[in-house]
């Protein structure tokens, strides 16, 4: 719902939009219409993609894929400024010794409802 209050719940680029980053949703548009507007994708910065707490989005085949989704997500102007469009991201478990036991897609923010903006 366009107002509700967010909470990012992984890192998607290191020192700015981090788990517990607070936004607003301010509206939802589908990817390719955000690119057009200027608007950028929630994607991890390619430099953090080696840290475990941010997520694998591939090469630029899957952000191609992404830009082609007919869904609509939520644009989320969060508390450092920042506008994002925020699209589901492809989250791994692994186990100790490194073989995928689960993989989950989603947009990675809850509602919250708790915190003061």
């Amino acid at each position: 719902k366009v107002g509700a209050q967010v909470m990012l719940v992984k890192n998607i680029v290191q020192g700015v939009l981090v788990n517990g980053s607070v936004g607003r949703v301010v509206n939802f548009l589908k990817p390719i219409e955000a690119m057009r507007m200027g608007i950028q994708l929630a994607l991890p910065d390619r430099r953090d993609c080696n840290s475990p707490d941010v997520p694998d989005i591939g090469e630029g085949a899957n952000i191609k894929r992404i830009l082609q989704l007919n869904s609509i997500y939520p644009v989320v102007l969060f508390q450092s400024g920042a506008t994002q469009l925020c699209v589901p991201l492809s989250f791994e478990a692994n186990s100790a010794e490194g073989t995928v036991e689960a993989v989950r897609h989603q947009v990675c923010m809850p509602l919250v409802l708790s915190l003061p903006w």
